[in-house]
């Protein structure tokens, strides 16, 4: 494997994943949030 592609792999896929972790998180915090009553927020 040429070392050029090796970079850009061993860069991009940590990116990649944090990236997801970035949307699942926000997507289940408003989840969260959209679904709990208002009485019963903090």
């Amino acid at each position: 494997m040429c070392p050029d592609r090796w970079k850009a792999r061993f860069f991009s896929r940590p990116f990649l994943l944090g990236v997801g972790w970035s949307f699942g998180l926000v997507t289940g915090t408003a989840i969260v949030t959209n679904t709990t009553p208002l009485a019963t927020r903090a």
